[in-house]
């Protein structure tokens, strides 16, 4: 155990779910359906969200529909974007708020 605090810790240690490096290809469309279809690449993954990256910049925080190729569709949010690069956290496709993975309301 590390006697640092929570405010200490690493991004990857105050992480809920282990994230994958992957290389995978998909395509991202925003859930309110007027934004067209954009290919991405996906960096890393895990239970609860992914890391891709984009040519063009999102405007603001949409939610989002995430097609990962030979995978499926995830639903989710844009909680950060950076340089080309989105963090999406994924969301209950429903629409209610709550994460996909823990079942409770952020």
């Amino acid at each position: 155990m590390s006697d640092r605090s929570c405010s200490e810790a690493t991004p990857e240690e105050r992480r809920e779910h282990k994230r994958l490096p992957v290389f995978w290809t998909g395509k991202l469309v925003q859930n309110n359906g007027h934004a067209a279809e954009v290919s991405v690449n996906l960096m890393d993954i895990s239970a609860g969200g992914a890391r891709v990256t984009m040519a063009e910049p999102l405007q603001g925080r949409p939610r989002v529909k995430l097609t990962i190729d030979r995978v499926g569709e995830f639903f989710g949010e844009v909680v950060w974007e950076k340089l080309g690069d989105l963090g999406i956290r994924f969301i209950d496709p429903a629409g209610s708020g709550q994460s996909a993975t823990s079942g409770e309301a952020d």
